[in-house]
């Protein structure tokens, strides 16, 4: 299909009904500028376009896309050489349009993908094991004391972590044992960029090589004896437990610190 032999018919057409590029424009709804592309070969009518066009100019939809006045005996043949053509091109099109779109898409689902795992990476934090090298309670800590003794949980700074406590009292022998259950959650980020995720525990001061967090134990009102433990059994099912349930998790725990003694484990 000679898009450019197209033009020069249409634009001969239009002459020979006295009409301007403007007038032609007007009476199918487009601007002029497409209508002198149309002319000038750059591009071809919209398909929707093709029927009105050749009303207009007062010729048929196989002379039009043909680009001249089609020889009857050849008719029939030009018409289905037409008909191909433009099936070619609606599939060029609409081939284009699709690479586009799916380009598109795949672009957004692509960001997406990212967003969502960059939340992931820095806020879904993961309950950390025991790890006695790394982590450690202490009653030397020169922290806040103004609503608790001086006790906190600590970490190697190569381990950074959220510490989350949960302190509920437990019956045995007939007494009550305050206990402070602890565990650290991490995120991805604290596990590959450790230094990076300080920031979000206050200021501390990198040269002891630990980071600490005063537990806050409310002395006053909590029993004089009491333990910390570093459990991983989750908060929810320790909050709910009986004093029999409470036994075991507490024999699956690791202790780390004992008021009686004064002593981390």
């Amino acid at each position: 299909m000679d898009q450019e032999r197209i033009g020069k018919y249409i634009a001969s057409l239009r002459k020979k009904k006295n009409m301007t590029q403007e007038e032609l424009a007007e009476k199918l709804g487009v601007n002029s500028r497409s209508v002198s592309r149309w002319e000038n070969g750059k591009c071809m009518p919209d398909l929707s376009l093709l029927t009105p066009l050749s009303k207009e100019l007062g010729t048929n939809i196989n002379d039009l896309i043909s680009g001249e006045d089609v020889n009857q005996n050849i008719y029939q043949e030009k018409f289905e050489e037409n008909v191909v053509d433009m099936v070619s091109i609606v599939e060029k099109k609409n081939h284009i349009s699709n690479l586009l779109s799916n380009t598109f898409l795949g672009i957004i689902i692509l960001f997406t993908v990212l967003f969502v795992g960059y939340i992931f990476y820095t806020n879904v934090s993961f309950k950390a094991s025991y790890n006695k090298d790394k982590m450690y309670v202490t009653s030397e800590y020169n922290g806040d004391l103004s609503y608790s003794n001086d006790i906190a949980f600590c970490t190697k700074n190569d381990y950074i972590g959220r510490v989350n406590r949960l302190i509920t009292v437990f019956s045995k022998d007939s007494e009550e044992v305050g206990i402070v259950f602890v565990h650290v959650r991490r995120t991805l980020q604290d596990i590959y960029h450790e230094y990076n995720a300080i920031n979000d525990y206050g200021n501390y001061n990198l040269s002891t090589g630990k980071t600490c967090q005063n537990l806050y134990i409310p002395v006053l009102e909590f029993p004089k004896h009491y333990q910390i433990y570093y459990t991983e059994t989750s908060f929810k099912k320790i909050a709910n437990a009986s004093n029999e349930e409470l036994e075991k998790i507490i024999k699956k725990a690791n202790l780390m610190y004992d008021s009686f003694t004064n002593k981390s484990e």
